[in-house]
């Protein structure tokens, strides 16, 4: 008669993984993970493999980052990235990696093929990364709330962003122009436009593209796909910023306004006119002190704008 051996449970275990299964488990049964059922053929996998089931912390610290990993094998495989330096080098942007597999991930991008489908609308994406933020913005949960306007978020890092775009003060600058930014990733994209390189290119006709984004809009041009619809009238649009712009002339919202005479503005750019008439510039805004951002972004959520002024 053949007795299964008894899975322990988590709360008692004291013994190491090694005396687990060297005294409870016997032939093939000891590389087999009791918990989902999983073989190995080498200890050290079974052990870390093990150890994710068991949440035990990572102990092996790399000595030129803070990552950590559950044994020798995944840390040496990652030292690669700071020794044995950037080798893989993408055809397209010339964008160096230091993992084949890496590269192959980011090819994916200018390839422009969409594989990853949300099964819950009709949106598909290049990168299985993509497609799992996107999925959160599914979610009914909006636990994340912005005092001054309402607007609810139920990720924590595009409440982040919002917040910091309530302050009109941007921190990343352009040092190639006078353009300042709120964040760190509209930087990154408006220095694309001091490039005269464009990867992207259509298909259909002769035009390319400093941004799969800005290809992607361009395209709709010969589909005439309008995949953003107005939910007060029946307009649709290519873009989003388009739909976004459009639907404060339903709602009255007016973001854009001059610091100088309290006038307000649908559109950046209808503002960015009216300070000429100032002598001014919309983009010589004062650079938010460290202190106050990270307060912005990590202290109470319920914030005031004399918090951002620095007054008590």
């Amino acid at each position: 008669m053949n007795i299964e051996p008894e899975q322990p449970k988590v709360r008692r275990r004291r013994r190491t993984l090694r005396q687990y299964t060297e005294k409870t488990l016997t032939g093939k049964e000891r590389m087999k993970c009791m918990k989902c059922g999983k073989n190995f053929q080498k200890y050290e996998n079974f052990e870390a493999h093990m150890r994710s089931h068991f949440g035990k912390k990572p102990d092996i610290k790399c000595q030129y980052c803070d990552k950590t990993f559950l044994n020798l094998r995944n840390l040496n495989s990652h030292l690669r990235v700071h020794t044995a330096g950037r080798k893989y080098q993408c055809s397209t942007c010339n964008k160096c990696f230091a993992y084949l597999s890496v590269l192959k991930n980011h090819e994916l991008i200018h390839s422009g093929i969409k594989r990853h489908m949300c099964h819950l609308c009709d949106a598909k994406f290049v990168q299985a990364y993509n497609l799992k933020m996107h999925i959160e913005t599914h979610s009914s949960e909006k636990n994340y709330g912005c005092s001054q306007c309402g607007k609810k978020f139920s990720q924590p890092g595009n409440w982040k962003i919002h917040l910091i775009r309530h302050t009109g003060i941007k921190n990343f600058a352009c040092n190639m122009c006078n353009m300042r930014f709120y964040i760190k990733a509209d930087l990154v994209k408006h220095m694309r436009s001091h490039s005269a390189d464009k990867p992207f290119s259509c298909q259909l006709c002769d035009k390319t593209f400093k941004s799969r984004s800005f290809q992607a809009i361009h395209m709709r041009t010969h589909t005439g796909e309008r995949p953003y619809a107005c939910d007060l009238c029946p307009k649709k649009f290519m873009a989003r910023k388009d739909l976004r712009n459009h639907r404060m002339i339903h709602t009255g919202e007016k973001p854009h306004k001059c610091q100088l005479c309290n006038q307000a503005f649908i559109q950046k750019c209808a503002l960015n006119r009216h300070m000429k008439g100032h002598g001014k510039s919309t983009d010589t805004q004062n650079v938010m002190p460290e202190t106050q951002m990270q307060l912005l972004i990590n202290g109470p959520k319920t914030l005031s704008y004399r918090n951002w002024n620095g007054e008590a």
